[in-house]
């Protein structure tokens, strides 16, 4: 990219995937030439055992919403939080998630949460800036590590943990509005938490 070459100009990535490094096995990937998503990630929730825990700023992209309905049926405990601006956006997989009976919870501190992280079985930890999105893998130049390693996986599991203690049960089933009395602090940051040009109590959710 230094050199000028943007999206698909980019080379694909060659050796990027198991590279030890200490204890952790590492692998990289970059969008769109990479398909981390299709080609890494849902083959690891296809091969979860335990429990899959995933921070998302947005989940729309068709394969991983499959094999996390899938891993759901089979056993495996799925839990997700979703950040309050993307429950509605075009092509949000929220509304089917919910149906699918996997745990989703809207968070509730004025459209926040950007993680774009997934937590495998104690083992593997999905980190970087793609989401989870068609966009993500195919349109956007974008960075994924798969890291395995158990101590790092454990950590970020509590964060996730921690933050689905906090967020009230209730908005399992209902969305939370980035802003609105619901949304912490939303109607007093200054800040237009929906993108609707209303800032605090000139938007309509804070009035």
């Amino acid at each position: 990219m230094f050199k000028g070459k943007f999206h698909l100009l980019k080379d694909k990535t060659q050796n990027n995937t198991n590279i030890q490094e200490g204890n952790s096995l590492i692998s990289i990937y970059f969008s769109p030439q990479d398909k981390g998503l299709s080609t890494a990630v849902a083959g690891l929730i296809k091969n979860s055992k335990n429990y899959i825990y995933i921070p998302a700023f947005v989940i729309t992209h068709k394969k991983l919403t499959e094999e996390l309905i899938a891993a759901k049926a089979r056993g495996v405990d799925v839990k997700i939080i979703i950040d309050a601006t993307s429950t509605h956006s075009l092509h949000s997989a929220y509304k089917e998630i919910q149906k699918s009976g996997i745990p989703i919870k809207v968070e509730n501190f004025a459209g926040k949460m950007h993680a774009k992280t997934m937590i495998i079985d104690d083992e593997y930890l999905v980190l970087g800036s793609t989401n989870f999105s068609n966009s993500g893998e195919n349109k956007n130049d974008e960075n994924m590590i798969v890291l395995k390693n158990q101590k790092f996986a454990q950590l970020y599991k509590d964060y996730f943990l921690y933050f689905w203690k906090k967020i009230p049960d209730k908005y399992l089933r209902y969305g939370a509005r980035p802003e609105g009395p619901e949304s912490i602090g939303s109607c007093s940051d200054g800040i237009d938490n929906n993108f609707d040009g209303q800032v605090d109590k000139s938007d309509n959710g804070c009035q």
